[in-house]
């Protein structure tokens, strides 16, 4: 764990744990310079919240697994590819999960199971 919320932040900050890291900052400039390396990494947004867009940008540039602020816990988008694909969901996987696809993508031998029959 790397706890940065009560540093000034203005440059990269990357871990190299392959276990992963558990960052912890306390404003959206200071998130946006956590990148996350090997292993589960998870950015946790000390005493304010993420637009849903500054969380996209988090996700797709930086690495990081999870992301944590004051309206919930969040993953990336899961993404399809034009292979067979099998997803499985639990009943705490459906809360604030996405799951992008485009009809190239989407074909008979993807399997996507939400739990309870659907």
């Amino acid at each position: 764990a790397l706890d940065l919320s009560g540093l000034a932040v203005s440059s990269r900050i990357e871990s190299s744990n392959a276990d992963g890291t558990t960052f912890t900052v306390a404003d959206v400039a200071a998130a946006f310079d956590v990148y996350g390396g090997e292993g589960n990494d998870t950015l946790i947004a000390s005493g304010f919240t993420l637009s849903d867009n500054q969380r996209t940008v988090i996700f797709q540039n930086s690495s990081v697994e999870t992301i944590i602020d004051a309206s919930g816990t969040y993953v990336p988008p899961l993404q399809l590819t034009a292979g067979a694909d099998t997803l499985a969901f639990g009943s705490s996987d459906l809360t604030n999960s996405t799951l992008n696809t485009t009809a190239p993508s989407l074909n008979p031998t993807d399997s996507i199971d939400l739990g309870g029959g659907y």
